[in-house]
């Protein structure tokens, strides 16, 4: 179950719902690639009060994605390299991380299992790309 922590440092337990699976057979699942499993605690920092897995109802971009294109949930695999990304994307907004409070960062209990394994040798050659860059810094 994830936890979020709350303004107050306190951890308190929290009640989510399965955002959706993909079925066998789709572009995911298909994928022709090394398949990895993934498991741990990750974190992720949202809005205060908003729940870990709320979709904005614009698509947003990512440093490696575009929302239009595909949407996705970022994950960091610790507190500190969670809260680095997020004061990195306050910068890149040039907008002061003080009004963008308050944040609550939420732990996630991750278990997925058949993951296409991107970072194998030679994948994303294989499917057309030759460079793989962040349009952002």
């Amino acid at each position: 179950m994830p936890t979020r922590k709350v303004a107050t440092g306190a951890t308190v337990p929290a009640q989510t719902r399965r955002v959706g699976t993909r079925a066998a057979g789709t572009i995911g699942a298909t994928l022709p690639a090394p398949r990895i499993a993934v498991r741990g605690n990750w974190f992720r920092i949202v809005r205060g009060g908003d729940e870990p897995f709320t979709w904005t109802p614009e698509p947003a971009d990512g440093r490696w994605q575009r929302g239009d294109v595909v949407r996705a949930v970022y994950l960091a695999d610790t507190e500190a390299t969670a809260w680095a990304e997020w004061y990195r994307h306050s910068a890149e907004l040039g907008v002061p991380p003080a009004s963008r409070m308050p944040r609550d960062i939420w732990k996630v209990a991750v278990r997925v299992t058949d993951i296409a394994d991107l970072t194998a040798d030679g994948v994303l050659a294989s499917h057309g790309i030759n460079e793989l860059a962040p349009t952002r810094p």
